[in-house]
Formats: C-alpha cells, structure tokens, sequence
C-alpha cells in the first residue's frame, strides 16, 4: 500500500469510522462506590419510598388541629429514629426531633423557638401566637421519592447525583455495561517511558500519557501500554498481543512517510487500512484501520499533532464505543490578536489561548512540548482562508478538561 494514498478530508472522517465503531454493551455488577462514570445498563426502580414516614423537618412541636384557644397539651415525645403510635387529637401536641415520625392527626409542626412553654417539655402546655399553616415543616411519606419510581435510566451515565440517590434507597450496587478496553502501542526505538535511562537521541514518550489520561477521561480502561521498535515483525506481535482483548487499539508514531513508518503497512497485512492521512495540521498522519474488527486508531508520534486529533476524535469515538451521544467541546466568541495565516487546501489547527477576549497563538511546532502546554484550546483557520486578521471574531474551542 501506497503511503497517504488514502488520505481523506476531515469533514468525512465521522461518517468513515462511525460503521466501525461498535457499541460494548457487555454488562458487570458494580457496587455504587465503584460506579462512578459507568452507564447503567437496566433501569431502577425505588423498591422504597423516602421518607418512608411523615418527618419532622424541624425541632419543636407537632400540633392537632387548633382548639381556637392558641394552646396545646403535651402528651408525648417523638424522638429521631424511633417508632412510637402516637395520635393526637384537638388541642394536642407532641415534642418532636428533626427527622422524627410525624403522629397521626399532626395539623403542623412548629419550631421549639417559635412557642412559648407553659410547663414540662413533655408534660404541660404549648402556646402558639403566629399563624399556623396547615401541613407547615413537615413531609409526607413519599413526598420526595415514592415507591415504584424510576431513579436510574438504562443508558444514563451514573454521577455523583445518581450515586447519592442510589445510596439513599439503599441500593447497594447496580448493572452497568463495562468499561471499554484499550491497548496503547507506542512506535519508535528511540521511545522511552518517564523513569528509564536515556541514550542519546532517545527521548521521553510524552504522547501516551496523554492520550491516555483522554481515554481514561472519556470512560475507558487502559489495559496496558506496549513500547516497541519500528520493524514490522515487533509492530506485528504487539497486534497479536493486544486483539483478543481489546475493544480498540491507539498507536502513536509510524504513521508518517518514512522508510522506519510501518504501522500502516501492518495494519494493512492484517486487516484494512480505512484511511491514513487526513487534510489537518498538525495531524496529517492520522490513521485509522480495522484488524478482525477491532477499531485502530494511529496517532502521530508528535504530542502537539496527537493533542489536536485527541480534542477532534476521540470526543465521539469513545462515546460511540460506550453506546453514549458524542461529547461536545465548550466554545467562546474571541477576537483574534494577531495575523494569522491559513494553509491553502488545508484545516489549520491553531492552539493558543484566551486573555480579555483576543486569542493569543501558542502553537510553535508540532514537537514543541511547549506549544502543548502553554494552550487552553483552539481555533479552525478553514481550507479557503488565507489569512485570519487581527480582530477578526473566531469560535474558540477548549480542550476537553
């Protein structure tokens, strides 16, 4: 295969991995400590109402209804967490804890604050001036949540709200689909991970690690990270490697030009090439492939290049995989605070940042750890733009947080 014979247009990469991408819908019992950023796979129903009884929402006194002589007799007490059976009548009243048992026959509750006592706490007469609202600072059962509701959507990505809730009902752990698994190979001989001894011309792999943090950003499961050379024996097994287990590959590196730049060339001896090579800069090399229908998505080697096709794919790839609408990165109207040129025939990623509304270019070179670190996000400079003048309006992108 001829390299870049298949590069395509950007604005038809979607529709071009879409078929691939197949939604793992595998299901796992996770507890709900553990099921933060899951999807559910089946609905919940509340097996319980909340509360469960009528509650005191305050301290003070759970009247019956009025006598017309602006007094109650204390018959009882209700304390928090205890069951009693109580009722009072006309003219009686009750001592009651926030979160206690309402008594039947409660016209309101009162706070202690609000009453003057004639008497014993629970053996006198309570005296109430104000005006007395029927059903005042207390809840129904069921009021909040009754039972038989719908509190859990199959599909619904399970947060810190769903958790809390699912904990409240007593629901101790719930079905959700799994995490989907992902291998990281990364190309080149000269690539190192952070902690090794470097050789001279070697250098730290920096790619990986963010595209990895993206992927375990966006739901997925990282199941190992493989450093290999650039023959194609080495870039073979680790295909073999990582197949039967994972739902995707990412490659990093072997995607350009070069005579070392075999990442392509095996995907394609294996499976099918869809594209490689795409009309973005930074991101030109982008690759993406099929080996016995897992997805493989090759990323150039430079960070700056990786980041900006991680910000454009990888928002709706991996929701695809988790059966989830894609993700939508925030945007702003800024100004532009210099010249900027376009690349003729070319989507012109600029990365860069955002002060008092004008957009300050970062982007230094594709290499340049710099230009990665110093940016917040993006502009898109389109094919038929030549140049993008001082103060002209953009749309900003940011980077996925």
């Amino acid at each position: 295969m001829e390299l870049f014979q298949r590069m395509v247009k950007w604005e038809d990469v979607p529709s071009l991995i879409r078929p691939y991408i197949h939604f793992v819908d595998e299901e796992l019992p996770y507890s709900i400590s553990d099921s933060y950023g899951l999807v559910a796979s089946r609905n919940v129903v509340s097996e319980r109402s909340i509360p469960e009884f009528p509650m005191s929402l305050v301290d003070g006194f759970a009247l019956g209804s009025p006598d017309g002589t602006g007094t109650w007799r204390i018959i009882g007490e209700v304390l928090i967490g205890h069951e009693h059976e109580l009722s009072i009548g006309t003219g009686e009243c009750v001592r009651i804890a926030t979160g206690g048992i309402v008594p039947s026959g409660t016209y309101s509750v009162v706070k202690i604050e609000e009453v003057q006592i004639d008497g014993k706490d629970t053996d006198g007469v309570v005296v109430y001036n104000g005006e007395l609202k029927k059903g005042s600072e207390f809840v129904e059962a069921g009021s909040d949540i009754p039972k038989g509701e719908e509190v859990l959507r199959k599909g619904q990505v399970i947060g810190f709200k769903e958790i809390t809730l699912l904990s409240a009902l007593g629901i101790s752990s719930v079905w959700t689909y799994r995490k989907p698994r992902v291998f990281i190979i990364v190309t080149g001989h000269e690539i190192r991970p952070p902690g090794t001894r470097l050789g001279r011309g070697e250098t730290y792999d920096s790619t990986s690690f963010m595209l990895r943090a993206f992927l375990e950003r966006l739901g997925t499961t990282i199941l190992d990270v493989i450093y290999v050379g650039e023959e194609e024996s080495e870039i073979r097994a680790a295909f073999g490697q990582c197949l039967p287990l994972a739902d995707m590959v990412i490659t990093t590196g072997g995607t350009s030009v070069g005579k070392a730049d075999n990442v392509a060339k095996v995907i394609e001896s294996l499976g099918e090439v869809i594209f490689h090579g795409v009309d973005v800069r930074p991101g030109k090399p982008m690759l993406f492939g099929v080996i016995q229908q897992t997805p493989i998505l090759g990323f150039p080697g430079f960070v700056t290049s990786s980041l900006v096709m991680a910000n454009l794919l990888l928002p709706k790839v991996i929701p695809w995989l988790r059966g989830l609408e894609e993700l939508s990165l925030k945007s702003i109207k800024v100004k532009m605070a210099e010249n900027v040129k376009g690349f003729k025939g070319w989507n012109r990623i600029v990365t860069g940042y955002v002060k008092d509304g004008m957009f300050h270019v970062s982007f230094k070179t594709s290499a340049a750890i710099s230009s990665f670190v110093e940016s917040e996000g993006f502009i898109h400079i389109k094919p038929n733009e030549e140049m993008v003048l001082e103060g002209t309006e953009k749309e900003f992108w940011y980077f996925l947080s």
